[in-house]
This record gives structure tokens, C-alpha cells and sequence, in this order.
């Protein structure tokens, strides 16, 4: 049996790459109800200290070509002490935890290959002055 190496053309790799997914951020779908007002957007997470949401998350895509369902992501909190990702029932169903006041970040990973980082803000809980009353 011969070998032939496989070339492609400059064409043909420029078809290719344009047939791929571009990573074009996150869109949260919140899966449970927080007690409390949050922001999922695909650049800020903020949410309350000491609550916690379910969301799936699914990376978009710029190109015309989506990401597949089997696309994996991986939420990667900078500092956990703020700020917990703890894995969900489904490939892309995340418990997120702003467990202390203060910012960090996320790193988001598809398919392996690191992507960009959302700002997170875990705020410090202000009492409802009408629970006062």
C-alpha cells in the first residue's frame, strides 16, 4: 500500500474554518428560581452572597455554523472563594455559587480551547427596609 500525504488547498481551508464555530460568548438559561433579582448576561454574572442558581449554559457562535450539542463547556472560576461552579445533571447544566462578597472571574472553555472571562460581582446582601416595618 502507498501512502499519499493529504494536501489541502488554501481554499480549502479557508471552506473549513468557515464551516467551524466561532465563539461568540454565553447564553444563560436559568433553570431554578433565586429568591432574589440576579444578572446573567454574556459578559457579568452578579448575583447576592449566599445564593445560588442553576443555569445551562450555551456558547454561541458568530459564524453560521452552531456549536453541536456533544460541544463541551467548562466554567472555571478565577478565585472560589467568591464565586463556586459546581457541575450540573446535564453536560452544560452548572450550580453557580457567589459565596462571598467580592468580583472575579470565569474562564470559558469549549472543546478544550480556552475562550475569554466573564466579570462576576457577588454583592453583600442589603436587608429589605419594608422587612423592617
Amino acid at each position: 500500500m502507498t501512502g499519499f500525504p493529504l494536501r489541502a488547498s488554501p481554499a480549502m481551508l479557508l471552506f473549513l474554518m468557515a464551516c467551524a464555530p466561532e465563539y461568540d460568548g454565553v447564553r444563560w438559561e436559568i433553570l431554578s428560581a433565586p429568591p432574589a433579582e440576579i444578572t446573567m448576561e454574556s459578559s457579568l454574572v452578579e448575583m447576592t452572597a449566599g445564593l445560588a442558581v442553576v443555569v445551562r449554559a450555551r456558547p454561541l457562535s458568530s459564524s453560521r455554523t452552531d456549536f453541536d450539542a456533544a460541544a463541551e463547556i467548562v466554567l472555571i472560576p478565577d478565585d472560589e472563594d467568591v464565586f463556586a461552579v459546581l457541575p450540573g445533571p446535564g453536560p452544560r447544566d452548572f450550580a453557580l455559587v457567589c459565596v462571598w462578597p467580592g468580583e472575579t472571574m470565569i474562564a470559558v472553555q469549549v472543546d478544550g480551547r480556552r475562550h475569554e472571562r466573564i466579570q462576576v460581582r457577588c454583592t453583600a446582601y442589603q436587608e429589605d427596609k419594608h422587612l423592617e416595618e
